[in-house]
């Protein structure tokens, strides 16, 4: 974009250049000059729309100045954006450029720090909403982006809080539904996630968004029967939804369904769903028996996402099963590295040192799989033919 105003810089109050050169900055991952950029811009005059606060906010979060960020996007809430006061020039984003040329950023920012307030922020900016019966869409507006940047900062709790008092008020926003639903879902309150859904479904809110949180919630509860019928209306709606599909093949998998969770794995893939789906197709594969077919999903979602640790763990099952003892512990040694917290890998990997005549080593693995650190949330191995 900046390239394309490069001969209209003239023409242009430095405010919204210095703007143009913080976007292209952070589009570069150049954080630091990026945040550097924004206040300029903003300091010079351009503070009448949430675009730099809110892009301020992205860069300072890429540099983990949490606390910062925060405070930036908390002024973007409180503007409007320039989708709802750009003039339409340039892919939408022009803000009013009669404003902008006025200039007087100088003066403002004097009397900004005459009446101590603070000179990148906006004084709109730094008071808190009130929200009330009256308040109209701009509040709206307000708290979906600040649920937004909650969000962006994983303050999922505070984020669903935002989302929750869109939805207040206003009943029919598709946004403040999902942003809500997916905020509870992201916080492990599945109960009330799946709640937040189907009140948004009931009220006719039709988005996939929901549905496929209605469905993970479901088999997140254990509720797979229930969780397939929904992934198989989704589809019907939606079929070309890889998310859809993979809920599918998770449900098919938990009720015992391996061959057609295979079939519905495949779909999903077919339709651009990455690591995941390897993985959840290698555990079905595993479950019928088909160790070495496991073994190939698992090493393509290891090859999509070296950090998968659930794959690393399927692929040690494998290799156990193929009697490939010595890359079984290869592969369940990279597994404990990203996640020590299943004592099944530390049982796994006791069995295959033990079957190489390493038995101090199993032993120790054993000791290891009864450590606190082993203790989390254990996972079943897939089971064996």
């Amino acid at each position: 974009m900046r390239d394309a105003l490069s001969d209209m810089d003239g023409d242009l109050p430095r405010s919204f250049m210095r703007y143009i050169d913080g976007d292209v900055l952070l589009e570069q991952g150049r954080h630091e000059e990026a945040v550097k950029a924004f206040d300029d811009a903003i300091s010079l005059g351009f503070n009448m729309l949430s675009d730099p606060y809110q892009k301020r906010g992205d860069a300072l979060s890429k540099l983990g100045r949490r606390a910062e960020a925060a405070k930036s996007y908390d002024a973007a809430a409180r503007l409007p954006s320039s989708k709802s006061a750009g003039s339409g020039k340039a892919d939408g984003f022009f803000p009013p450029l009669d404003r902008l040329a006025r200039g007087g950023g100088r003066r403002r920012r004097r009397r900004r720090r005459r009446r101590g307030g603070d000179p990148i922020m906006p004084a709109s900016a730094s008071a808190s909403p009130v929200l009330g019966a009256q308040a109209g869409p701009k509040s709206v507006e307000a708290l979906l982006k600040k649920g937004r940047g909650r969000a962006k900062l994983g303050r999922h709790r505070a984020a669903a809080r935002s989302f929750g008092k869109a939805v207040r008020l206003d009943s029919s926003s598709v946004d403040a539904h999902l942003g809500m639903a997916t905020s509870l879902s992201l916080l492990g309150l599945h109960k009330k996630a799946l709640a937040a859904a189907r009140w948004a479904l009931r009220l006719g809110i039709e988005d996939s968004g929901l549905r496929r949180i209605r469905g993970d919630s479901l088999s997140r509860l254990g509720r797979h029967a229930e969780a397939l019928r929904v992934f198989n209306s989704a589809i019907r709606a939606y079929p070309d939804n890889a998310a859809m599909h993979n809920g599918m093949a998770v449900s098919l998998y938990n009720l015992g369904r391996h061959g057609e969770a295979v079939e519905a794995f495949d779909e999903a893939i077919r339709l651009g769903l990455g690591a995941d789906a390897h993985c959840g197709r290698g555990n079905a594969l595993y479950s019928l028996g088909r160790r070495a077919e496991a073994a190939e999903a698992f090493d393509e979602a290891i090859r999509l996402d070296p950090g998968n640790h659930p794959a690393h763990y399927g692929r040690g099952a494998s290799m156990a099963d193929l009697a490939r003892h010595e890359e079984a512990v290869q592969a369940f040694d990279e597994a404990i590295r990203l996640h020590d917290e299943n004592p099944y890998v530390h049982y796994a990997r006791a069995a295959s040192l033990s079957h190489l005549g390493r038995h101090g080593e199993a032993a120790a693995a054993i000791d290891a799989a009864k450590q606190p650190g082993a203790r989390g949330e254990a996972t079943a191995p897939p089971a064996r033919g």
